[in-house]
């Protein structure tokens, strides 16, 4: 639906060329996913990001403080 609905509006030319992009890619990241198996979609879904910070030490380099 919402695919037939953009498709209108880029054939009216009512949408500018950076809207038309955006849909595009849009369209383009929902089919990817749709081809990805679904074991591939488990181990993205199940992937954890950690943030290390480093600690204060007396051999470590100073760095200055925002």
């Amino acid at each position: 639906m919402e695919l037939e609905f953009t498709n209108n509006l880029i054939v009216a030319e009512e949408l500018s060329e950076d809207q038309k992009d955006a849909f595009k890619a849009r369209q383009k990241c929902k089919q990817a996913l749709e081809e990805l198996s679904q074991e591939k979609l488990d181990a993205i879904n199940n992937t954890r990001f950690y943030k290390l910070y480093p600690l204060e030490a007396p051999d470590n380099t100073v760095m200055p403080k925002f």
